[in-house]
């Protein structure tokens, strides 16, 4: 699941006072607030403290047509199914039928736009799992916010105990599958690029996305408090 807040969550935006455009995306963009900020929420369920959450950000300089929203969708859906082998087969993972469009400066939503069902993601594992615990991806970005580069985190809780070595820590195979799934998630084609969001401060107007431009996930378990981020 991803956590949201301060500093980041995932999602992407480089913002500058003058919008420069070149022919290709790239993380070389500046953008005004007003660029479109994009969430998708998966919904995990099937274990103890379930439901719980994981919100992914997409940016586009233009409103993504119905075919863009759902190649974005699917291309979300094959990063989970690259995990199914660690996950437990009583994880299911729901996709959502719509994409909130939010604003990027204040988090107000602004419109919701729809997306073709996409079929669950299930665990493939019979082996026991501890429901508040599994590994988690860093998304980095080349955005600084105040003095800080931009980053986000997506907890992948709970993982079936076959993720785990026997000191506690991730097999090398499992940690290797996570990156390359994150890895592909970042490496966009198709114009909603992933992003990590900056929430803006309490009644604010300063929130800040940005590309994710690389993905890592470290050899250690995660614990992940809250099922509604």
């Amino acid at each position: 699941m991803t956590v949201e807040g301060r500093p980041a969550t995932p999602a992407a935006l480089l913002y500058g006072k003058t919008p420069v455009f070149h022919p290709a995306f790239s993380a070389s963009w500046a953008y005004e607030s007003g660029m479109p900020l994009y969430r998708m929420k998966m919904t995990w369920t099937g274990f103890v403290g379930s439901p719980g959450y994981t919100n992914l950000y997409f940016l586009n300089p233009e409103e993504p047509t119905l075919a863009i929203r759902d190649t974005t969708a699917g291309r979300v859906r094959t990063f989970f199914q690259g995990l199914t082998s660690y996950l437990s087969n009583q994880v299911n993972i729901a996709y959502p039928s719509e994409m909130e469009h939010i604003d990027t400066a204040t988090g107000d939503l602004l419109d919701i736009q729809p997306l073709t069902g996409q079929a669950n993601t299930v665990g493939t594992q019979t082996a026991g799992f501890s429901a508040a615990v599994g590994a988690c991806v860093t998304w980095n970005t080349e955005q600084i916010v105040n003095g800080r580069r931009l980053r986000g985190r997506t907890f992948l809780v709970p993982l079936a105990s076959a993720a785990y070595q026997t000191d506690g820590t991730l097999i090398d195979t499992t940690r290797t599958s996570i990156n390359t799934a994150a890895s592909a998630l970042c490496n966009y084609n198709d114009n909603l690029v992933l992003s990590i969001w900056h929430r803006p401060s309490t009644g604010g107007s300063d929130g800040v996305a940005a590309e994710a431009s690389s993905a890592s996930v470290r050899d250690r378990t995660a614990v992940l408090r809250s099922r509604r981020d």
